[in-house]
């Protein structure tokens, strides 16, 4: 059977102890792209599997890398000891700081959103303004067209005009 050296087992315990820190790490930042990006369950469950993808991906090529692809209980202990450590140790400041980035970045892009919609908002307004401007010279005209066609039309029923426009109105 095959054995591996304790200095390689070593080696690849505490080099799994470095992924799994960097894989709560990874976590955090999902959580705070979550948290900006906003949404309910649907992107949080997306996210989620997103991270686990992430993780699988990350974890195969570790040990692809360090234990020529052998998956060994020690390695994977060794990512989840690494995990459990930074969320006890840096987790909690880590989380509020990730909160607060994502708060800090959904007002920014707020603040951006607002900016570069602010021409656009000037000009429709220039444009509804204009269109009620139109709108109420052609009432008026409209008014001024039946008061002439009141004076210069005579009320006579023979005019063949006259009939016309007595049938459709």
């Amino acid at each position: 059977m095959y054995s591996v050296p304790g200095s390689v087992q070593l080696t690849v315990f505490l080099t799994s102890l470095g992924v799994g820190f960097l894989l709560g790490i990874g976590y955090d930042v999902f959580r705070a792209v979550r948290l900006a990006a906003g949404g309910g369950r649907a992107v949080t469950a997306a996210a989620d599997v997103l991270y686990c993808l992430v993780c699988g991906a990350a974890t195969f090529l570790f040990l692809m890398a360090a234990n020529k692809g052998e998956v060994r209980g020690y390695a994977l202990v060794g990512e989840l000891l690494g995990a459990a450590f930074y969320y006890v140790a840096l987790g909690p400041p880590a989380k509020r700081a990730g909160e607060k980035a994502a708060a800090l970045l959904r007002r920014s892009v707020g603040l951006l959103a607002r900016a570069l919609a602010a021409p656009f908002r000037l000009l429709w307004r220039g444009v509804c303004a204009v269109s009620e401007k139109t709108r109420k010279n052609l009432a008026k005209t409209r008014k001024n067209e039946q008061k002439i066609r009141k004076k210069l039309l005579p009320k006579i029923k023979l005019y063949v005009y006259n009939l016309f426009g007595t049938f459709f109105h």
